[in-house]
């Protein structure tokens, strides 16, 4: 991986979970650490299901490999978060592909 491939921030938000005092599970994302990061390809789609509108956007990142993260965490990107789907290791460009989809909030 070319270093000035780099050129995107990341921001990682670690998945927490908790239980308040009636016993309900609480699901909390704490800031973990920033990197930078390849935007290598992007996708949209629309669709309708039972008249109601749904809008995906889909990113696939590089990072280094050495990041430590996992599919339950999130990544804010342009202000944006995202959940991750998979993350695809690659040993011969030392990097990892993480595929994301935008969280409708």
């Amino acid at each position: 991986m070319q270093a000035g491939l780099l050129n995107k921030k990341l921001e990682f938000y670690q998945f927490t979970s908790t239980r308040n005092e009636v016993g309900e599970k609480v699901v909390n994302y704490q800031y973990n650490f920033t990197t930078k990061a390849h935007l290598y390809s992007q996708s949209g789609s629309k669709s309708v299901d039972n008249y109601e509108i749904f809008a995906t956007q889909t990113k696939i990142f590089w990072v280094r490999k050495y990041l430590v993260f996992t599919e339950n965490d999130r990544v804010k990107y342009d202000n944006h978060y995202y959940n991750i789907n998979f993350i695809e290791i690659d040993d011969k460009l030392n990097c990892k592909k993480i595929t994301c989809t935008l969280v409708n909030e």
